[in-house]
């Protein structure tokens, strides 16, 4: 299920989130809820997320947060990439090999 939310932000926060949607190549929407996700969802579950090698740059804090609940693939133009994973979910693959 979805809701709108709806917010508030300063000229200057606005203008930081257009320019990183646009580095993106998505819409302010979608790079509002991506930030929203990164910063609550995976504190709340186990499960991969997903983010773009721009999001990261932009948002390693958020991106190693999530990390420590789950793997997160990172993206470029030709797809994922790369998986971001703790030390303790890489140790539990090499314990399991």
């Amino acid at each position: 299920m979805s809701e709108e939310l709806k917010i508030e932000l300063s000229d200057a926060e606005f203008t930081l989130l257009c320019d990183l949607a646009s580095k993106n190549g998505i819409t302010l929407e979608e790079q509002a809820a991506r930030i929203i996700e990164a910063s609550f969802s995976e504190r709340h579950s186990r499960q991969a997320s997903e983010v773009s090698i721009v999001f990261l740059r932009d948002n390693v804090e958020a991106v190693l947060d999530a990390a420590d609940r789950g793997p997160v693939y990172i993206t470029t133009g030709t797809g994922r990439e790369f998986v971001l994973l703790s030390k303790q979910e890489y140790d539990q693959i090499l314990a399991s090999e």
